[in-house]
């Protein structure tokens, strides 16, 4: 029998190279080979795109932590900047009670602006407070969201909310807290009209400030001239936007007086005329079609139950809906 030549050492070393390399590619190939590659391929380039397009949302941004940290401060920096801006803190400074508490928002700009859906938010996770261990802890801020509201006030009459818009040059008082439930057309955000000064008189309202007394005069409104002297002499006297207070008095003698505020003796007719005709109920059905109805004011209500601003070291923010500043306001 012929010798079998023995491996040379160059066969031995191509050998072994091609079983390591067969392995490495067998291994490969059990554990998903290029299939695995691509998925995990996509699945990193998925992650970073997830993480180029996530927004902080409007509830939790604070000034100081969320725009500091952002490589790129523009696109934190609303387009309405500088269009919607905090005119003055109001009575913040210095009004403890929600119902009273109130800033002022104007629209400088020439377009109407949509503000429902905007947030304000208040400085206190930029400072610290003492917490019931007797440690100190960061603060929280608080969050309020800008409602929808009712262009026309209607008294008795089912109200349509809707977003509210500033047109230009419109301002808006912002009341932290609500308006007492005691009539239900008194509950909601409203637009400012030409008759809005009654709700002045109304018991119970937290109306801060007071709205303009811009009424129709009373003098001007229909019917006044077919009156009686004495009912046409006391209309002639009264101011706008007040609703004479009707009242009766029994007398020792038995008689009984009726009073419309301090004056005695006007007749049915007059009576009846002067408190249907003098309310805001009233105006608002006789003037809802001027061109002038409607004034550059809203009244917003946020419906908290304690105050928003503190008294002083406060810092006001105000968002849009997608979480950008759009002004800040320091006292």
């Amino acid at each position: 029998m012929a010798d079998v030549p023995a491996p040379t050492p160059q066969n031995t070393d191509g050998i072994w190279i091609i079983l390591i390399v067969s392995f490495i590619f067998f291994a490969w190939v059990s554990n998903g080979g290029p299939s695995k590659f691509e998925a995990e391929h996509s699945a990193t380039s998925t992650v970073q795109v997830q993480r180029t397009s996530q927004r902080t949302p409007p509830s939790s941004i604070t000034k100081g932590k969320t725009l500091s940290t952002q490589t790129n401060t523009d696109s934190h920096t609303s387009s309405y900047a500088k269009k919607v801006i905090i005119v003055n803190r109001g009575n913040a400074a210095r009004e403890r009670w929600a119902d009273n508490e109130y800033i002022t928002l104007q629209n400088v700009s020439k377009e109407p602006i949509t503000i429902t859906g905007w947030y304000l938010q208040n400085g206190r996770d930029q400072r610290g407070f003492i917490n019931n261990l007797n440690l100190l802890a960061p603060g929280v801020p608080d969050t309020a969201s800008i409602p929808k509201g009712v262009r026309t006030l209607w008294a008795n009459t089912a109200h349509r909310m809707e977003p509210i818009v500033l047109a230009s040059r419109d301002k808006t008082i912002i009341t932290s807290g609500s308006m007492t439930k005691k009539a239900s057309f008194l509950g909601s955000s409203f637009s400012v009209n030409k008759c809005s000064g009654y709700l002045n008189e109304y018991p119970g309202y937290a109306l801060q400030p007071k709205i303009s007394n811009q009424c129709p005069r009373p003098s001007t409104e229909a019917g006044l001239d077919l009156l009686e002297d004495s009912c046409y002499n006391f209309v002639k006297k009264l101011s706008a936007c007040h609703t004479p207070v009707y009242r009766e008095e029994m007398q020792k003698s038995g008689e009984l007086r009726q009073y419309l505020d301090r004056t005695y003796g006007l007749s049915r007719v007059c009576r009846e005329y002067v408190q249907s005709h003098y309310s805001y109920q009233w105006c608002v059905f006789a003037h809802a079609q001027d061109t002038d109805f409607y004034k550059n004011e809203w009244r917003i209500y946020l419906n908290r139950r304690v105050q928003m601003w503190d008294s002083g070291r406060e810092h006001i923010s105000l968002y849009d809906a997608q979480g950008r500043l759009v002004d800040e306001l320091s006292y």
